[in-house]
């Protein structure tokens, strides 16, 4: 249980850092960093581990599916020198 649970928290803490980039970087225009850390996170995301879910129940994992969404957008729809708008 103990991998799972560290690759799952590995996930999460770099889906916190993409989103943190990405709060730094609207308004500003994509460079050649944030598509690499797009890149990064979109090959690594994957489902949260069924024995981490059971582990820690209290716990909304929705969020992961959002933040799957959220990355196929900015894959399909993102590219350098474009401009990130809210």
């Amino acid at each position: 249980m103990y991998n799972y649970l560290k690759a799952d928290l590995y996930l999460i803490n770099m889906m916190l850092d993409h989103v943190k980039l990405l709060k730094k970087t609207v308004g500003q225009q994509i460079d050649v960093d944030y598509m690499i850390d797009l890149e990064h996170v979109a090959y690594n995301i994957r489902e949260i581990s069924d024995e981490t879910k059971r582990t820690l129940p209290e716990l909304d994992w929705t969020c992961v599916s959002k933040f799957r969404d959220l990355i196929t957008y900015e894959v399909y729809h993102f590219k350098p020198g474009d401009k990130i708008e809210l």
